[in-house]
């Protein structure tokens, strides 16, 4: 999902969403973790994390790093790769503040990934191609409760997605790459969209009517 919803139901939701709750309250004044794996196809992440609680607001952060350098099965052709090269930093902070019967909730969310597509020499010169893709996810949510029996819950998001390719000449005797400019055959994509979704809710077990209005 490349537009606004994503700020719901994640960024590659394409036959079905799952949403998965993770943790939202930061029980402990401060906390912080660092993890990393490397495997044997030549692929390896880190990541880094902290959170801090004071009064009634709620910090948590983190940050990271893949670095995937491309898998080839064809031994005869080095620059045949079955999975190319691809790199993602990622960084996310969220906000939360505790207003009694209502809380309220920011999270805001970086990702650039790049893919690097080595293309097939013809004589000494070959044609490479680098997928560039930049998201930067905002939410601001505002729920609870408005009485015993009904509940308010509103989210708007903001949206700025840009990917775009950029194409270069490799030269073999050399073993160098041009960038070509002003490149006709390059594409791109650039949106922002803002997204707002609100809802109020009766829920009670005993009632015999009950309702969402949204």
């Amino acid at each position: 999902i490349e537009g606004p919803v994503s700020v719901f139901y994640g960024t590659n939701a394409m036959g079905g969403t799952i949403n998965l709750i993770t943790k939202k309250i930061q029980k402990e004044y401060f906390s912080g973790s660092i993890s990393g794996y490397y495997e044997s196809i030549n692929a390896k992440k880190t990541e880094a994390s902290f959170g801090t609680k004071f009064d009634k607001n709620s910090i948590k952060a983190s940050t990271g790093y893949y670095k995937f350098n491309g898998l080839n099965t064809n031994k005869e052709n080095l620059r045949s790769y079955t999975w190319p090269n691809k790199y993602q930093y990622f960084t996310n902070l969220k906000y939360i503040r505790d207003l009694g019967n209502f809380k309220l909730r920011f999270s805001s969310d970086f990702s650039k990934e790049l893919v690097h597509i080595l293309g097939e020499i013809e004589k000494t010169k070959a044609t490479d191609i680098d997928y560039t893709t930049k998201r930067f996810d905002n939410s601001l949510n505002f729920q609870g409760k408005l009485n015993n029996d009904n509940y308010i819950d509103i989210t708007t998001s903001y949206l700025n997605y840009d990917r775009f390719d950029t194409t270069y000449t490799y030269n073999s005797n050399e073993n160098s790459s041009e960038l070509i400019e002003d490149n006709p055959n390059e594409n791109g994509n650039y949106f922002d969209s803002f997204f707002v979704k609100g809802q109020i809710a009766k829920s009670k077990t005993e009632s015999v009517f009950n309702y969402v209005i949204g």
